[in-house]
């Protein structure tokens, strides 16, 4: 706009030259500093200012890139951002737009390794008490590593030449470079699956040769990490060379140096096992001598401790002499006595005679008796008084004698005495009986 010959801008139109400038003129650039009011709202982006002794920068990194970052940018935290210069026109602040982030003063992969170490940690994904026994002797192997690396090769070799009796069973994936960490935890997840078709395995070996850290960075991702944990099936982690270390090697089960040693757990050599078993023959041997000599020892001590059977035969013997000679000791005494008192009884019979004593007897049973007789008869006599004096009663009560005397009883058709002249009509048969037999009789004429 052109006012009286002076060129002005809104403020609009002004930040938005300014943008551009600063959009073409920077483009990407790769800043340093220190994270102060770092925050993340609902949304996932990450808001931060980014700053130093002299100024600051507010910055943001949109959540589709922080999910991919390898650690957060913590306040305190000294940081190198790689960004685009932009400008935030509604308040006319310019800002960063971060698409990439790494931590000052250690490398980017360190400082990540150490904060998902540190946070699986937390969870407890490192502790002892989860982690399951690996079998002393496996049957049946999985191992998930290169199909093409040396770290193959040395397995299988040194599972043959050790044993033949364990069967391996390789999956080979991709070990390092992007999507080496989802291939590994599928593998993990397809091996350990009981309905996979190689049937249930005894162990899983997880490893590769040695490298740099981002070699073996597939081997510090969270996805494969937290497959390992997952694993139902025993997992030994073979990653890289001795002095390396990976947080799989923490998850694990079982951590082996290297891929050789992790094939060296599980397929002990022949002459290993040769020589347990006969550790185990001789301790099996020492305990079986041990226990003999302990029941034999045992034995000697009880049958010291038990009676000797003769000598108690015998005692017992002399104990049933000792029985027999008393009972008949006692049995005499008794037959003594009896024989003492039969004799006594026997006196007192022969002083008074037995028949004397009948004779007493039959007379008082004999005196007896006639009393007896004597007292039935005169009670006969009185019954018969008095059942003469009832009979006599009960004639004069009885209507047949009565009708004897020349009286008779009249009675309907339907047996009731007749009484009056009224309870009959003329016509009306009645039943009269006599002293002997009965009359049917016509009603031919009624007095009153």
């Amino acid at each position: 706009m052109d006012i009286a010959g002076r060129k002005t801008l809104t403020v609009s139109e002004l930040t938005a030259e300014l943008k551009g400038l600063l959009e073409g003129r920077f483009g990407s650039v790769w800043v340093e500093g220190e994270v102060s009011n770092h925050s993340v709202p609902a949304s996932g982006h990450n808001y931060f200012t980014l700053k130093d002794e002299g100024a600051q920068v507010r910055c943001i990194m949109f959540r589709h890139q922080a999910m991919f970052s390898k650690f957060n940018p913590e306040d305190g935290r000294k940081l190198l951002v790689h960004a685009r210069v932009s400008v935030y026109e509604p308040r006319g602040e310019y800002q960063l737009v971060v698409d990439r982030i790494e931590p000052l003063g250690v490398g980017a992969l360190e400082l990540a390794f150490r904060e998902l170490k540190e946070r699986l940690a937390e969870e407890g994904l490192f502790d002892a008490v989860r982690k399951k026994p690996v079998p002393e002797f496996p049957r049946k192997v999985g191992v998930i590593t290169s199909g093409t690396g040396a770290a193959l090769r040395d397995i299988l070799n040194t599972i043959m030449s050790r044993s033949r009796l364990v069967d391996v069973l390789v999956y080979p994936v991709r070990v390092q470079g992007k999507g080496a960490a989802d291939q590994i935890a599928n593998a993990i997840g397809a091996l350990d699956d009981e309905g996979n078709p190689w049937g249930r395995l005894d162990v899983i070996v997880v490893g590769r040769g040695g490298g740099s850290l981002e070699d073996l960075w597939a081997f510090n991702e969270e996805i494969s990490v937290r497959a390992i944990a997952a694993c139902r099936t025993p997992v030994i982690s073979a990653v890289g060379h001795e002095t390396d270390y990976s947080i799989s090697d923490f998850v694990a089960d079982f951590r082996a140096a290297t891929p050789t040693a992790a094939a060296q757990r599980v397929a002990p050599k022949q002459s290993d096992i040769l020589g347990k078993l006969d550790v185990l023959r001789d301790a099996m041997r020492a305990s079986i001598i041990g226990a003999l000599r302990y029941g034999t020892e045992r034995l000697v001590g009880l049958r010291r401790a038990l009676p000797d059977p003769l000598k108690t035969m015998e005692e017992r013997a002399i104990r049933l002499d000792e029985l027999a000679a008393r009972m008949e000791r006692r049995l005499t005494g008794e037959i003594y006595l009896h024989s003492e008192r039969i004799g006594w009884l026997g006196t007192r019979l022969r002083r008074a005679p037995l028949i004397e004593r009948i004779d007493r007897r039959r007379t008082v049973a004999e005196d007896s008796f006639r009393r007896l007789e004597t007292a039935a008869g005169r009670r006969m006599e009185d019954a018969s008084a008095s059942l003469s004096a009832i009979g006599a009663r009960l004639g004069a009560l009885n209507p047949l004698a009565v009708l004897g005397r020349g009286y008779a009883v009249a009675r309907r058709n339907d047996g009731t005495i007749i009484k009056s002249t009224e309870q009959v009509r003329i016509g009306e048969d009645v039943k009269v009986t006599l002293a002997k037999g009965t009359l049917t009789a016509l009603v031919k004429n009624k007095e009153p």
